[in-house]
Order: structure tokens, then sequence, then C-alpha cells
């Protein structure tokens, strides 16, 4: 039908000085006629797929239909409004939408991020274990062949396609990453794509984007070498608190809501503590707030092998990434995090009607009593005690949203 709508197009324009020639409908019609083909074909595709929903896509599906309607992907951002020196103010140029999006993004580093941090740390766990061809092997076969490729452009499918040929050069790379403390420049740029958030009332302000960080494909397979290797050890030895979900085999989000509704109705059963209060926090630009200092510390202070912490020290040093939006780059400047923010859930009573969960940057405290009032105060008093939601934020850096974080009361009414 495309074909014979082209064709009729051209005859039609060859006869453009003869206005009654009957071509000039055929034209017309087949051009309307392949238009509403074309809108049949839509309508019928998604039928089908929303027929074909399942577990693995329902998400999706619900994102799709919930959702306000897009161009198609086109997102521009348009012109951003903020406040200068107490006075509204909007950016229409690249420049400086990039530069807002930038602190908007990535929080400034504290004056001194070794500040309090004691070196008395215990004996490691295990010893550590360099990385193995396996290993490798095992990443690249997880990888998603075609996702977006970092700034070299080079795609995963290079890599799961030609892995036998790769992996016995790579293991040597990686593994002399770790023997002679030396990580390459090229793999700590990285390319951050701005994209909207979905379902945001307003696109002219910059908390209505995130950012998606797109690093070099060999970085991301050393890093995910380097990660199996944590995980593995942060299970064998049970380095973290139960109560954090995700980031960890077996630790789903299922688990946490199912955790949490049982504590719950535990609760509920009680004969006198049935009020149950929680408190849900949002910390702000989670991961380009961590101060990598603090994280080292935290994984020497569980009895991470040294040379992971040393690792990640070349790992995280000298980053670099660019911005892009709109065909715009600009020229500026993302498994630790379980460790960065345990402290909040190890200071908690669990005897004492207390309980935290951990989502990766998400938390939540929950406490039950004979009353709201009581429990609330006990939600305060986990935020306001030594070590608590309060103590860890100034200490590790973070800020909270505190236009995200909610009070929930449950009661048995």
């Amino acid at each position: 039908m495309r074909k014979q709508k082209h064709h009729l197009k051209g005859k039609s324009y060859r006869f453009r000085a003869q206005p009654l020639h009957p071509v000039h409908e055929e034209a017309r019609k087949a051009a309307n006629e392949y238009t509403t083909r074309i809108s049949e074909a839509k309508k019928k595709h998604w039928e089908e797929w929303l027929e074909d929903v399942n577990v693995d896509n329902v998400w999706t599906a619900h994102k799709y239909v919930g959702g306000a309607p897009t161009d198609g992907g086109n997102t521009r951002i348009p012109t951003l409004k903020t406040q200068a020196n107490g006075r509204p103010q909007e950016l229409d140029n690249n420049e400086e939408k990039s530069k807002l999006l930038y602190e908007t993004f990535f929080p400034p580093p504290p004056a001194d991020p070794h500040a309090d941090l004691p070196t008395d740390y215990p004996e490691p766990v295990c010893e550590f274990t360099p990385i193995t061809d396996n290993q490798v092997y095992r990443v690249i076969r997880n990888l998603a062949p075609f996702k977006a490729p970092g700034p070299n452009g080079v795609s995963n499918v290079v890599f799961t396609k030609c892995a036998n040929q790769l992996v016995p050069w790579m293991g040597h790379l990686f593994q002399a990453t770790f023997k002679f403390n030396v990580f390459p420049t090229e793999w700590l740029t990285s390319k951050t794509v701005v994209i909207r958030k979905p379902g945001w009332p307003d696109y002219s302000t910059p908390k209505a984007y995130r950012p998606i960080a797109l690093l070099d494909t060999m970085s991301k397979i050393l890093s995910a070498c380097v990660a199996e290797g944590l995980v593995w050890i942060t299970n064998k030895h049970n380095l973290l608190p139960s109560t954090h979900f995700r980031g960890l085999p077996g630790c789903s989000t299922t688990d946490s809501l199912h955790l949490l509704t049982k504590f719950v109705h535990d609760a509920w059963a009680h004969p006198t503590d049935h009020y149950v209060s929680l408190l849900f926090l949002d910390v702000k630009a989670a991961f380009p707030s961590v101060v990598p200092e603090r994280l080292f510390h935290n994984m020497r202070k569980h009895g991470i092998p040294k040379q992971y912490t040393d690792w990640y020290r070349l790992r995280l040093t000298g980053r670099q990434t660019v911005l892009c939006f709109d065909n715009y780059v600009s020229p500026l400047s993302v498994v630790g995090f379980l460790f960065y923010n345990t402290d909040m859930l190890d200071i908690l009573d669990g005897k004492n009607g207390e309980k935290g969960f951990g989502f990766i940057d998400d938390v939540c405290f929950v406490a039950h009593s004979p009353s709201f009032p009581a429990s609330n105060h006990k939600i305060k008093k986990m935020m306001e005690r030594r070590g608590g939601g309060i103590k860890w934020s100034h200490s590790h850096h973070v800020n909270f949203e505190m236009d995200k974080n909610t009070l929930v009361q449950c009661s048995r009414r």
C-alpha cells in the first residue's frame, strides 16, 4: 500500500498542471486508505499486546496505560524555572539548563570527607579472591546485548558475541587493576542521559528529570565482577541487616512488603500495642551524594577486605561525565550503598516495638505502641537518637526529600 501510495503521488505530481485529472483523486484516496490501515494495525497490535500481558511486563503495561500521552519519545527539555537570590528565574539556553541540572543531580562534596573517621578496623572476614575468567564469562552472559552504549559507542553485543576471543585478555586486564593499583582513565568517563520522570505534573522544574549513567562497557563488566564478589562475601558472612532488601539475591520488593505487612498485623494482634506508625524516608540524590571515604569506612568496619576498598578508591577518583539532552552534550565533570546506609538499621531496638526496612536508598522506620502519639514518639526517637536518621544524614552528607517523606498510621479500625 505504501508503494502504491508513493506511485500515485508521483503520478499526481506529473499531472499537476491538470487539476481535473482523475489521478489526483486516486492519490488522495490511496493516502487516506493507507493512513486508516496504519491506525487499524496500531490498534490491533496494542490490543493483542495487552491480551498477552504477563507477570514480566504487567508494570510496563501499567506505565503505558496510566501515563500521560507523549510525543513518542522526542522529549525536549522546556524552559526551566529556578530561584536565584530569592527571585524566580527562567533558563532557556542549553548551557544554563545543563548547569542547573548538574547542580540538581550532583550535590557538592563535603569540605573534609575524612572527618571523624577511625582507622582501627577489624580483621577482614575472608581473604581477597582475584577475578577469574569464569566470573567474566558469567557477567557477559547476563548482559543485555542491545542496551545503550557508553561514551565509546561499543555495545554489549560485541562482548556477548565475542566472549571467547575477549575474555582471556579481559581477565588479565581486570586482575591488573588490583595487582598494580591502576584504573584506566578512559573507563572513568561516563555519559549521563537526562530523561523525564513519568507522570510529573510540571516539567519546567529540574526535579522532574533523572540522570541515567551510561558507562564504558569494559568498566561495567569489571564493576559487575567486583560487585559479584562483594555480594558473595556479604551473603556468606551475613554482613548486612536482614531487613535490607534489594541489591542482594533473594531480597526482593515482595519480601519487603510481606515483612512490613506482617509487622503491622502482628502489632494489631498484640494485646495493647496495636497502633502502628510508619515513616517512609527518601534520600535526595542518593548515589551522587555518597562520600567515598565514608563508604570505604563502612565497608572496612564490616570486614570487607582492603583490596576492595582500595579498588573502589581508584574507581571513584577522577570520574567525569557529560550531560546529554536535546542533542546537546555538556562538558561536565554513580552494591556499596547497602553498606552506606546500613548504620541507620543497625541502631534499631527490635525488642522495643521498633523495626527498620532498607530498600537501596529508601528507608522505612516502623514502631507500634498503645496509642498513635506513643508510636509517633518512638519514630521521633528513632530519627533523633545517636546514629539515627538525622545524625546519619549529617555524618553521611545526604539530605532527605522533605516533600516525599511520609508518615502513615495504621490501626485495626
